[in-house]
């Protein structure tokens, strides 16, 4: 299972991540569900940046960034093994790429 958490930028998303991980919450997590790994979006990269992210950004820099994160999805195999017990948390999903898209 692949959680996101979708929002405008500093809402509070890596925030929220952050304190999962750091109050108990993950533990309690992976007690009930299994494995639990929490990641951030590649998109703050230096080549993001260059590029322009969010409303400053254009459409190359939102194929970067939905490259990105097909790439992290897919071909890097985070959610195609099948393991039932394997859950990701990520602070930013496809959504965010539709949403900026201009």
């Amino acid at each position: 299972m692949v959680i996101s958490i979708s929002g405008a930028q500093c809402t509070g998303k890596s925030t929220l991540i952050h304190y999962m991980k750091t109050s108990g919450v993950a533990s309690h997590l992976a007690n009930r569900f299994g494995r639990i790994e929490f990641t951030k979006c590649g998109s703050r990269s230096e080549v993001a940046k260059s590029l322009g992210i969010n409303e400053n950004g254009g459409d190359l820099g939102q194929l970067y960034i939905a490259s990105t994160e097909l790439r992290y999805l897919l071909a890097e195999g985070r959610y195609s093994s099948g393991d039932e017990n394997q859950h990701v948390i990520r602070d930013r999903s496809m959504l965010d790429v539709y949403v900026y898209t201009q």
